[in-house]
């Protein structure tokens, strides 16, 4: 996980003011990328694009809350930072970080879930939407 001060020395979170339109935005983006991966069975072919799906339902509700904070965060890794340091949430930040590993090694390396683990960190995944969704 990225360090908060690392992370604004360069210049991957700017200090923003946001107006409450853009948050708005954020919100029924991220509740549609949310309702997408529900529609979404999970098998052998569909796993991981569905824990994609859901990851980018959560890094946009953070974005969401970083905004409200008066933050644009231009990086995953520094959401975590942000998780930590600003919203004192030091649980949920490893929590994140980990699921950013996860989509990360989805992403660039070509690695796969199974359906079960799959469905176990998605269901952690929901969880800890729910907990940040109380910040905005």
């Amino acid at each position: 996980m990225m360090d908060w001060n690392e992370c604004k020395i360069n210049n991957w979170v700017k200090e923003v003011k946001a107006g409450q339109e853009l948050i708005d935005s954020l919100k029924i983006q991220s509740n549609k990328k949310f309702q997408t991966a529900e529609r979404i069975i999970t098998d052998d072919i569909s796993a991981s694009t569905k824990f994609c799906d859901y990851y980018d339902s959560l890094r946009i509700i953070l974005e969401a809350i970083a905004l409200k904070k008066g933050f644009k965060i231009y990086n995953h890794d520094c959401l975590g930072g942000f998780l930590k340091e600003i919203l004192k949430l030091e649980k949920e930040a490893e929590e994140f970080d980990k699921f950013r590993i996860i989509r990360n090694g989805i992403n660039y390396y070509g690695q796969d879930l199974s359906p079960e683990n799959a469905n176990m960190l998605i269901q952690n995944l929901i969880q800890l939407k729910k907990e940040v969704e109380e910040f905005l």
